[in-house]
């Protein structure tokens, strides 16, 4: 009875309450489904993105990289085996081996790689600011027409309705940024770039924290740490100031108990601030799957709080945003151009370009390393 009276406040208003969104709710066989793909600006379709596949999870569970593995060599059981990186080097002419070169950068670059070259170049001139500034701008626009009702759709109905077309969209913007990072490193051939463009990147990411775009944040910190690892030697020529605040972001999206630094920060964020929505639809998704133990007919109240709840919390920064206009940044038409129409490299490629960056170099021969897969998973069982 007593939580029961919280309610009766509502009986004056429910005369007056229309459903506005009653033509989804009732599952209907016209009910169209929306195409994931239409939204899905630049993924290679062919690439395998099984949970089978043998790689490293990103920013979606069934999203895999396919590393290439080991080759051994058949012709010596007594040699150690030789990674795809080291056969690599060491395949390659010694008179073609400039400093700073790796042999395949040498061999050419295609025009993919030479027009992200120049989005490379072109984005170190933007104060990390202004970047900032436009990716949260651009993304605003999809956040905002994201309605609560949609996050129902997505947690509750989605096998029978599809996914609304706003969190597609705003799923797509997501994986964008993530490969855009990725890209524009990548097609870089010298450590000594990827370093300064990964330092400017570091900056940029952290002005998103300032802004309280956690979103993007993400997105930038997904696609840095897949193209620049702890000790190896683009890490080396970053700047160490720099590296040690963009590691705060690490610090905040850890999925360690359950995102529990990044919910401490949310809650404490009391201005305009874009969520990370991964963590939002992962909720929604437990929430779903959650077993019915309520009796016919009755509300299963622990779902119904666990979704209003986070609901709410999605929502009222889309209340802050529209109230207070702090995301009212001016369009900067070129740099959203780079963002936005750039073509990017599918992730077969940007892992095999992340084992073409020159090493440190030696009398001006270039050291192979060993690939970054192992250090990788170290890292995540250390976790």
């Amino acid at each position: 009875m007593y939580y029961g009276s919280e309610f009766t406040y509502f009986l004056d208003e429910l005369p007056c309450i229309k459903d506005d969104a009653s033509s989804w709710a009732h599952i209907s066989a016209e009910t169209p489904v929306e195409d994931e793909y239409e939204f899905d600006l630049d993924f290679d379709r062919e690439f395998n993105f099984s949970p089978e596949a043998d790689g490293f999870p990103l920013f979606d569970p069934s999203y895999a990289i396919a590393p290439g593995s080991a080759v051994g060599n058949v012709e010596n059981d007594d040699e150690p085996p030789m990674t795809s990186r080291t056969a690599r080097f060491e395949s390659g002419n010694a008179d073609s081996i400039g400093r700073g070169l790796s042999p395949d950068a040498r061999r050419g670059t295609s025009p993919a790689l030479k027009a992200l070259q120049g989005v490379a170049k072109v984005l170190l001139e933007y104060h990390p600011q202004v970047v900032a500034e436009e990716i949260t701008r651009l993304e605003t626009e999809l956040f905002l027409k994201i309605k609560p009702r949609d996050w129902v759709r997505r947690g509750v109905k989605e096998d029978k309705l599809g996914k609304p077309k706003s969190i597609v969209e705003m799923n797509a913007f997501f994986d964008r940024v993530c490969k855009w990072v990725m890209s524009i490193v990548v097609s870089l051939d010298r450590a000594q770039e990827r370093a300064r463009l990964v330092t400017h990147l570091c900056e940029i990411a952290q002005s998103l924290r300032s802004l309280n775009n956690y979103s993007s944040l993400r997105a930038f910190h997904v696609g840095i740490n897949c193209v620049c690892e702890a000790g190896d030697v683009v890490h080396s020529q970053v700047d160490g100031s720099v590296w040690h605040k963009y590691q705060s972001a690490e610090r905040l999206l850890r999925v360690n108990e359950n995102h529990l630094m990044y919910r401490m920060a949310v809650k404490n964020t009391f201005g305009v601030g874009i969520p990370s929505l991964e963590v939002h639809s992962s909720d929604l998704s437990r929430i779903g799957e959650m077993p019915n133990t309520n009796p016919e007919g009755l509300v299963h109240w622990a779902k119904f709080t666990h979704l209003g709840n986070n609901i709410r919390e999605i929502h009222s920064f889309q209340e802050r945003i529209r109230e207070n206009g702090d995301y009212g940044f001016a369009s900067v038409p070129g740099l959203a151009k780079l963002i936005l129409e750039t073509e990017l490299l599918d992730m077969e490629a940007i892992y095999e370009r992340c084992s073409q960056v020159d090493r440190d170099l030696q009398h001006g021969y270039p050291v192979p390393m060993a690939t970054s897969t192992a250090s990788r998973l170290r890292e995540y069982l250390r976790r």
